[in-house]
This record gives structure tokens, sequence and C-alpha cells, in this order.
């Protein structure tokens, strides 16, 4: 009996000091759920937040995909770059940096066009659409009349970006660039490079047939 009120006394006086405890600390431990309520409370008005903007931002970049498939370019441009400046952080702000580049290229504003893709491509390395940032500068070159240029960042998609869809017209673009600087021998070599290494590309006919051209104005230079 003597040991059974021993470890009865030891039990109560463990759960006294337990409640003393917890009422000590009471304070500290109403103070610690205040906090961890208020970041879950924090935390899901954020993501809520995001997932608000996200949403914005894809609605006015489908908006402006529109109006460029149209052709509508003014107004399509305009929805790019707002897409562009007020939600840079979100997926659709990384396409509508590409988009407004393009809108530029087809606006015949070369400059514009050329700092965008090359903002892409410093923003964005190794993005999802660094290989088209890539080739657009590639246009870009080329529509100025700076052949070797062009030709530099047309094989660049081919050297940087392996697999990519892009490669045939890079080629086809580098091989347009390199007859316009009469280098017919690089010429014969790009068609060749083309029809070696994508063998499935819908560019194939093509390339077969300047590849004939270019084979013709050699045998005529020799």
């Amino acid at each position: 009996m003597a040991r059974m009120k021993l470890k009865e006394d030891k039990l109560n006086e463990f759960i006294g000091g337990a409640v003393a405890f917890i009422r000590e600390k009471e304070k500290l431990v109403l103070e610690i759920v205040v906090v961890v309520v208020a970041a879950v409370l924090i935390f899901i008005f954020i993501n809520s937040h995001l997932q608000k903007k996200n949403l914005t931002s894809a609605r006015l970049f489908r908006q402006g995909q529109g109006l460029f498939t149209e052709r509508k370019f003014d107004d399509a441009l305009r929805l790019f770059r707002e897409v562009r400046a007020n939600y840079p952080g979100s997926r659709a702000g990384e396409k509508a940096l590409i988009y407004v580049a393009e809108t530029y290229y087809h606006l015949g504003k070369l400059n514009e066009a050329e700092a965008g893709y090359n903002e892409y491509i410093s923003t964005y390395s190794g993005g999802k659409f660094s290989d088209r940032a890539q080739e657009g500068l590639g246009y870009v070159l080329e529509e100025r009349g700076d052949f070797q240029k062009a030709i530099d960042a047309y094989m660049k998609v081919c050297e940087n970006y392996h697999g990519s869809y892009l490669i045939p017209d890079a080629l086809l673009g580098a091989a347009r660039c390199y007859e316009a600087l009469g280098m017919w021998d690089k010429v014969k070599e790009t068609y060749e490079k083309l029809l070696s290494s994508c063998p499935w590309s819908s560019s194939v006919p093509v390339a077969k047939a300047y590849l004939d051209v270019a084979e013709r104005k050699l045998k005529d230079v020799h």
C-alpha cells in the first residue's frame, strides 16, 4: 500500500507539474497558435492572389493571340505588352515577350523586334522559346541585309537547341543568306545538312530543289 501511495503521489506530482507548466506557458502557446494560423491565412491569400493573376494574364494573352492570328498587330501588341508589364513572372508573361518581338517584326519595326528577341534570350536562358527567339534574330538580321550575322543566328538554333523543330527552317534561312552572299559551296553544304539531319521535315522537297540549283551554279563557276 505504501508503494502504491508513493506511485500515486509521483503521478499527482507529475500531473500537477504539467498543469503548472501549461498554465505558465499558456500565453506562449497561444502566441504560437496565432502565428501559425496567421501564416496559413497569408499563404492561402497569396496563393489565391497568384492564381487570380495567372488566370488574368492567361486570358489577356489568349486575346492577344487571337488578334495576332487575325493580323491585328497593333491591338495584339498592346495586349502582349500589358501582359509583359503587369505579369512578368507568369507563364503568360514569358510567352508575351516572344510575341512582342514577333509582333514588332510583322509591323516592320526591326530594331524593336531585335531588342525583344535579345531580351528573351538573356532573361530566359534555356527557356521554352529560346530557339524561337534565336531564329527570330536570324529573320531580323536577314531582313536588314546583315547576312553573315543572320547566318550566325540561324546556325545557333542548330548548335544550341538539338532536337528543335525549328532546325529545318533555320537551315533554310542560313542557305538563303549564303546564296545572297554568293557562297554557293556553303549553300550546297547547308541543304545537304538539312537533308541528312532532318529527313522527316516538310522542308525536304524545297531543300532538294534548291540543292539542284546550287549544284548547277557551282558547275557554272568551275
